[in-house]
């Protein structure tokens, strides 16, 4: 490592090029066939303009880290904040969609609710006995802010992640103690002390006795480090947050309103359907209460539920900037304007990420969504996500129309809500986010108000 302002000179490269590991390294590169040389992915036709969608909500979160001044060298938290956001639809669509409607007029079209919480880092410790070290400060912090009500009528997002994970099986049934000290196994034993799952809170059974949550389930505090920054945690807070935020806004949907109301309303995360890293268990449950609020409107001759996840960055985006070019015209000329694509596992493993074994499903042990590469009316492009919430769906090289639910009417808000105001730009999630995102410079600003006061 450099001394700081200390700056590479050059004077490695030379051998690092005539390295034998570099040489067989690169030797050892399979080199992806020419883009235009194979065929594209199965294109799914779709009934269009069936329904008319009156509202959108949608669900955006960001975390910013920052250093902070506790008298504690490299002390560090970080500010989370999500926003919920009901949109008008019917309303919007009047608006031009080269530019984004004034803050006045945006206030008559939308209803935000926000949800935010301090999140310690490295050598950030709280002020009771079962907060004394960074990570438990940490994991007390998630147990305390996942209490979080959107409508006090209804469940708070810890009520939710335990019902809908009632019965657990599999990985996520026993987990690492999360106790540094735990004394569950002999002294010099070789196997790492678990704990089952619980759904409330409870003691370590080891001689130690401390404090566990029902929230160390989430294991995101596998990520939280003693010695260097915690981002990779602070993230994997904000993806829980995220989906169990959605989740429970469908529960309060499919609890408190009128079937009907599902019809002309749609669901919008920013990014995939899917839980990564630890937490990733949390998926399949998730996956069955989507299911079970759709399968439960279709058995009432409703249309089912319109969730849609929108992927605005990542590699199939990439690859659709890739397969959209023409030698002769050049960019975003190849596809025709309203072409819904839909890659296979073989397809995404030869062309998009490279994995020789084509019978395991893509993304099976962490989406709870299928993606269609798709290209509006507008030329702009996007990765939607539906839930799979039947048989069709999880057949992972299905293109039939019933594995992907209410694509259609997806594919016509993509159209009908798109902007040029920013490249690929999708206006809801542009409104959440703009409700969502913390600036840089105030998300600092505000962590060090904070810990300035102690």
């Amino acid at each position: 490592m450099p001394y700081l302002n200390e700056h590479a000179t050059g004077d490695s490269l030379w051998r690092l090029e005539e390295n034998p590991s570099v040489q067989a390294f690169k030797g050892s590169i399979r080199v992806r066939s020419d883009q235009m040389t194979y065929s594209l992915p199965p294109t799914i036709k779709l009934a269009r303009r069936q329904n008319s969608i009156r509202r959108i909500i949608a669900v955006d979160g960001s975390t910013i880290t920052k250093a902070v001044q506790n008298g504690f060298p490299r002390a560090e938290a970080a500010l989370f904040n999500a926003a919920v956001i009901v949109i008008k639809v019917d309303e919007l669509a009047k608006f031009d969609r080269d530019r984004i409607p004034s803050p006045g007029q945006l206030r008559d079209l939308e209803k935000v609710e926000t949800m935010s919480a301090v999140l310690p880092g490295q050598n950030v410790v709280g002020l009771q006995p079962n907060e004394d070290t960074p990570k438990k400060f940490y994991r007390h912090t998630v147990r305390q802010e996942l209490d979080f009500r959107l409508d006090e009528s209804h469940e708070s997002l810890l009520e939710t992640f335990h019902t809908i994970t009632a019965s657990v099986t599999g990985s996520g049934q026993t987990f690492q103690c999360p106790i540094d000290e735990c004394e569950m196994e002999p002294p010099g034993s070789v196997n790492t002390p678990r704990v089952a799952r619980q759904t409330k809170d409870t003691f370590c059974p080891c001689p130690l006795k401390e404090q566990l949550y029902s929230t160390d389930s989430l294991r995101t505090h596998e990520r939280f480090h003693d010695f260097s920054s915690s981002e990779q945690a602070f993230t994997a807070f904000r993806m829980v947050a995220e989906h169990l935020l959605m989740t429970n806004i469908l529960r309060y949907f499919h609890k408190n309103l009128p079937v009907r109301y599902f019809d002309d309303t749609a669901f919008v995360i920013d990014g995939p359907l899917a839980i990564f890293g630890m937490p990733a268990w949390l998926k399949e449950h998730i996956q069955t209460e989507v299911a079970r609020i759709h399968n439960d409107l279709v058995s009432q001759d409703r249309l089912g539920l319109l969730l849609i996840g929108l992927e605005k960055t990542g590699e199939f985006i990439d690859h659709l900037e890739e397969i959209d070019w023409d030698d002769s015209v050049g960019q975003r000329q190849r596809l025709p304007n309203k072409t819904a694509l839909v890659p296979t596992t073989e397809y995404i493993y030869k062309h998009i990420i490279p994995n020789p074994n084509s019978t395991k499903p893509y993304g099976q042990a962490v989406y709870y969504g299928r993606k269609i590469m798709y290209k509006n009316s507008a030329g702009q492009h996007a990765v939607i996500m539906t839930p799979i919430v039947n048989s069709s769906g999880m057949e992972p090289n299905s293109s039939n129309a019933s594995a992907f639910p209410r694509l259609g009417d997806a594919l016509d808000i993509v159209d009908d809500l798109y902007t040029h105001l920013y490249r690929d730009g999708f206006i809801p999630l542009v409104r959440a986010n703009a409700h969502a995102a913390i600036p840089l410079r105030r998300g600092q600003g505000i962590l060090a108000e904070l810990f300035n006061d102690h």
